[in-house]
């Protein structure tokens, strides 16, 4: 049905399309307590599944169509998992039409990281067992980011404390000064170099790159923008002595860039994404005590937020329910001797 070309196979994906769009849209604005959610939503997945099959055409050898039939149930059981639960929904990413099956692969999972935990763990599947098709990296909290599919041409990715270190970054903290929060920071910056390159939907809102919006990390020119400049921070603050102030401000920058790491709408607190960058603030915190300041994570009301921060914040529509909210703080307002940092957040509208 979806042969490069077809009348057919293009009116078919058209008219669900149009489908998946009236479906989304009801979706959106229905209650959330509404009886028929669950079924309406089973229905949008299953169109959204349907949909893939029209767009998806064989190459000139006919191998596209082939690697489909092979992979496509293992794909649209965990989109349609994903999009059938309720408690879910509102942390998906959006469908991206077009898009080749690998990267539709590598989207259902690392979406996965940024839902909630009881949800994340209901809706994983199982993953393959062994060591083939798998590459581990270094990071604070494990996790499986993509489970492999030698179909797909996709490896697997998994994080984990004794996982291998980019090598840019073990060339910025050369010549560290001993820090007890060195582990776990490294580790840290590590996860955001891998998972920049993997994750399709992580955006950067780094005010220093840029002032306003929130920028694809798909795009290779961004990723090399952010990836630089967070090893710039890294560097800074490796050289910093600890429990100093100066060592409290390079370490702010620091957690800047990684928090700055977002999706939309933004991950979950006990998501996965929410816990690693919960240790980030964690070592700030540290760092900035040892130096005798302050500081406020700005996770509240925006109004209230509003007064810790410098006026340069971000917006996501999040409706109704969630306008007016801090969403996701992307720099904690600061304060040390001699110094004050002011914070920057994302908030909700309708």
């Amino acid at each position: 049905m979806g042969e490069t070309g077809s009348p057919l196979g293009l009116a078919a994906h058209a008219v669900l399309t149009g489908a998946v769009a009236a479906l989304s849209a009801a979706l959106d604005k229905a209650d959330p307590h509404d009886p028929a959610r669950d079924a309406v939503s089973r229905v949008h997945a299953d169109l959204l599944a349907l949909r893939g099959c029209t767009s998806t055409g064989p190459d000139a050898t006919g191998s596209a169509g082939a690697v489909s039939a092979r992979t496509h149930a293992g794909l649209v059981a965990l989109a349609a998992a994903m999009a059938a639960d309720r408690d879910a929904a509102s942390w998906l990413p959006s469908d991206v039409d077009g898009d080749p099956p690998e990267v539709r692969w590598r989207r259902a999972w690392t979406a996965l990281l940024r839902l909630p935990a009881e949800v994340a763990t209901r809706l994983c599947p199982a993953t393959v067992d062994g060591d083939v098709g798998w590459s581990t990296v270094a990071g604070p909290v494990a996790t499986v980011v993509v489970a492999p599919d030698p179909d797909l041409g996709v490896d697997g990715l998994h994080v984990a404390p004794d996982g291998i270190v980019d090598p840019r970054l073990t060339a910025a903290v050369e010549g560290a000064v001993d820090n007890p929060r060195h582990g776990t920071v490294t580790a840290l910056a590590n996860v955001a170099l891998a998972l920049g390159a993997v994750d399709p939907d992580l955006c950067h809102a780094l005010e220093s790159l840029r002032a306003r919006g929130f920028h694809p990390m798909t795009d290779d020119a961004v990723r090399r923008a952010y990836d630089d400049e967070l090893l710039r921070r890294v560097r800074a603050w490796a050289l910093a002595a600890p429990g100093t102030v100066a060592e409290a401000l390079a370490l702010h920058e620091v957690d800047e860039a990684f928090c700055s790491l977002v999706h939309l709408p933004p991950a979950a607190p006990d998501s996965w994404w929410g816990v690693v960058q919960g240790l980030s603030r964690d070592c700030l915190r540290q760092a900035v005590h040892a130096a005798g300041g302050q500081i406020r994570t700005l996770d509240q009301d925006y109004p209230t937020a509003r007064r810790y921060t410098g006026g340069a914040d971000l917006s996501h529509h999040s409706g109704r329910s969630r306008a007016g909210t801090v969403l996701t703080t992307l720099r904690v307002w600061l304060r040390v001797p001699g110094d004050e940092v002011p914070g920057r957040v994302v908030f909700g509208r309708e």
